[in-house]
């Protein structure tokens, strides 16, 4: 086997500056290889070790642009093009040249390789996996909070990304569902694979898994974390009325403080009613549409006084799920939500609507691994932890919104020495300074890092102008709002971000409430309800929850402060 020649190079989407003041992560290539010997039949190992103790870590790694097709071994576990190499695999390749991708998840260097294979070769490549971003020094853990793969084997996945956190979807009610046993009541947990021996959480993450039931329809997207398993759906509501069904499973949740209710389709018909129940804590604000990739497409509706705004195909696997957009949005927006990057900018629109409203709902994120072209990990949700670290408390640090979520870029950020989630108050009428503290780590290139109040731009910069000025100007808050930080990269195939959960601001014990806010999501319920068919609509379940948005809505209305 012949080695290409050693090379190491510094990502050159950013400026040298940054890599100090903005923790890059370097991406370099890497190819060792011993000199070939003549065998009759190749025999070649694969090697992915930790960089500073040289102890063998799991990761993914993909063959790209290779000269030749190289075959994998059944016994190696694989997702698409994904091979899940766990410290030491033998591979037979025929002769040629070929180039690999080797991750684990965003806090390591990617390392690129390649090598050529000639005939009899008898080698081994390493794989050194450097960490460049400890996240867990910083009380940051990860997680994504849905994946379709049997647990024991989504588990050894979770260790190759490092991923704190890996949550089992069940399908419910979906264009291709599992048998209604599985999709009634998840199935029986199963042994759970220990992490490899010798790595510690640093290398591999912790390990916690979850179940959860989750909704997938055209009409509204809804997961369930921490259901108990006797949570069960009827089965001749599966038969065909998904919208009653889900009603069901949430007023059988009413009473349980442990299960966390996540709006996981932000355009869906049902959003208006969804966000009106007292059991709904988290909206995904990157999702299945979010993939490495490309996004999923965003239609914009041609006649700007047509019914639907638009539609979204979210593409599921083999299938698709046509989702009409109902929410009334004023034509002036509709040039924001236009090309690849579309219906990411919706979500994130229709989540500041939200917050607009006086709804404190959390972000979050998945990739929908096992069903779509995207890793595990891919879109994640840090949750920051102050205390010991376990599973309990990363999901009480999720539903009280102390999270940050991201596709890329590693954003980290304090705001007057507190994190995301944390509620500041001012009683005599005086101003709230502002001391944000922000560290970031990207791969791609990224243009501006933007301070966003009550959807408005508090501030922007370039992140060149930003790092070379080196601190925020003197920036105060003198109402009652939220406050998000955010990057976004500057590709144009999709939506690739990093945003915190909201701070928030109070005066005079007051939350912010947005009359137009309120009335946009009224206006919302009003079309939700006028396009369900008699079925739908009269079914006790249903009923109770649209006699339960409605009041909610009224009430919110009169409680509104705002514009």
């Amino acid at each position: 086997m012949v080695p290409s020649n050693t090379l190491c190079e510094c990502d050159q989407g950013n400026p040298p500056w940054l890599s100090l003041l903005a923790s890059v992560v370097a991406t370099c290539l890497v190819f060792l290889a011993t000199p070939a010997a003549a065998h009759a039949q190749n025999q070649v190992t694969l090697e992915t070790v930790d960089e500073g103790t040289g102890e063998s870590v799991p990761a993914r790694l993909e063959f790209t642009k290779s000269g030749a097709k190289l075959k994998r071994d059944r016994k190696i576990p694989a997702v698409g093009e994904r091979w899940l190499i766990e410290g030491v695999i033998p591979i037979q390749p025929p002769p040629g040249d070929y180039e690999f991708l080797a991750q684990r998840g965003p806090e390591f260097k990617s390392i690129r390789g390649g090598f050529t294979v000639e005939r009899g070769a008898r080698d081994s490549i390493l794989i050194e996996l450097e960490r460049s971003i400890d996240m867990h020094a910083e009380s940051w853990f990860s997680g994504d909070l849905s994946a379709e793969l049997e647990s024991a084997i989504l588990h050894r996945w979770q260790f190759a990304e490092a991923l704190d956190m890996a949550v089992e979807a069940h399908p419910i009610a979906d264009t291709d569902p599992p048998p209604k046993s599985a999709a009634s009541k998840p199935a029986a947990s199963k042994k759970q694979v220990d992490a490899p021996k010798s790595a510690s959480p640093e290398l591999t993450g912790y390990g916690w898994t979850a179940r959860s039931l989750e909704f997938r329809t055209s009409t509204a997207g809804l997961a369930l974390h921490r259901a108990p398993t006797e949570l069960a759906v009827p089965e001749t509501l599966l038969a065909g009325e998904s919208t009653a069904a889900m009603y069901t499973l949430l007023q059988q949740c009413l009473g349980n403080d442990e299960v966390l209710c996540e709006i996981t389709q932000l355009a869906g018909r049902d959003v208006p009613v969804l966000l009106a129940h007292p059991r709904a804590r988290c909206a995904r604000l990157l999702s299945v549409s979010n993939r490495p990739d490309q996004d999923d497409a965003l239609k914009l509706a041609r006649d700007e006084n047509a019914p639907e705004f638009g539609n979204w195909t979210m593409t599921l696997g083999k299938e698709r799920l046509a989702i009409p957009i109902l929410a009334p949005l004023p034509t002036r927006d509709r040039i924001r939500f236009q090309g690849g990057r579309g219906a990411g900018a919706l979500t994130e629109f229709l989540y500041w609507q939200i917050l607009e409203a006086g709804l404190r709902l959390s972000p979050t994120a998945a990739s929908g691994f096992g069903r779509v072209d995207s890793h595990l990990g891919y879109n994640r949700v840090y949750a920051f932890i102050e205390s010991e670290p376990s599973a309990d408390a990363w999901w009480q640090a999720v539903a009280g919104g102390r999270t940050t979520v991201t596709n890329g870029p590693l954003l980290r950020t304090m705001v007057n020495g507190g994190p995301p989630g944390t509620v500041q108050s001012s009683y005599r009428e005086e101003p709230i300074p502002l001391d944000i503290a922000v560290s970031l780590a990207v791969r791609e290139p990224v243009d501006y890092l933007d301070v966003i109040f009550n959807g408005e731009t508090l501030y922007s910069a370039k992140l060149e102008d930003h790092y070379r000025r080196g601190e925020f100007p003197d920036l105060s808050i003198d109402r009652s709002g939220w406050l998000v930080v955010r990057v976004i990269t500057s590709g144009d195939s999709g939506y690739r971000m990093a945003t915190t959960a909201p701070f928030y601001f109070e005066f005079n014990g007051q939350p912010r409430i947005s009359r137009s806010a309120v009335d946009l999501f009224q206006r919302w319920l009003e079309r939700c309800e006028q396009s369900m068919d008699v079925s739908e609509k009269e079914h006790p379940s249903t009923q109770a929850s649209l006699e339960l948005a409605r009041t909610f809505w009224t009430s919110q209305l009169e409680k509104a402060n705002a514009p």
